[in-house]
């Protein structure tokens, strides 16, 4: 991932201190697999806390949004910590990514997040009406310095990244189905 080359005095070589929430904002919906109402509570959270979901119908098991929590699923990104399962995180981790929360805790009463409108636009607005606030800690930014792929194990999909050519983040998306 490219990142922003200018430079924050307040935090030398990085581009920006983490962030979290300004304020809670609340989500409420059904899962889109199970049907289960859920409220999803987005909470700020301190530096170096990164982002992390917490089942409070669990009684605050927490399950850190992070690779190792990963856990396979067919058409959705779920994560586990032991037997505690957090399910369809996408949405809410693009809308969080996208509007620069680095650190939040998730507060959920189900497992599977709502699906709404089956986009992350309903997690964005609760996000920009809560407001962002800095930290006091700088983001450690993830930088390619080689190509990386990742492919389907059928070889219908693939992702890579590359090195930055330019300032900046630079996507190219390309899509086609089948027939």
């Amino acid at each position: 991932m490219a990142t922003d080359t200018t430079a924050n005095p307040a935090f030398p070589g990085s581009c920006r201190p983490q962030q979290t929430l300004r304020r809670p904002a609340v989500i409420n919906g059904r899962g889109y697999w199970s049907g289960r109402e859920n409220r999803v509570e987005l909470r700020p959270s301190g530096a170096g806390t990164g982002i992390v979901f917490v089942r409070d119908d669990l009684g605050g098991v927490r399950v850190p949004a992070t690779l190792g929590h990963r856990v396979d699923a067919a058409s959705r990104t779920n994560l586990a910590a032991g037997a505690v399962v957090v399910e369809m995180v996408e949405h809410v981790l693009s809308g969080l990514a996208g509007l620069g929360i680095d650190c939040c805790e998730i507060g959920l009463t189900a497992a599977e997040l709502p699906g709404l409108d089956g986009s992350a636009a309903a997690y964005v607005e609760a996000i920009d009406r809560a407001g962002s606030e800095p930290l006091d800690l700088p983001i450690s930014p993830i930088l390619i310095t080689a190509p990386i792929v990742i492919e389907a194990a059928d070889g219908a999909g693939r992702i890579v990244a590359t090195p930055p050519t330019t300032a900046g983040l630079r996507v190219d998306y390309e899509l086609a189905y089948p027939g």
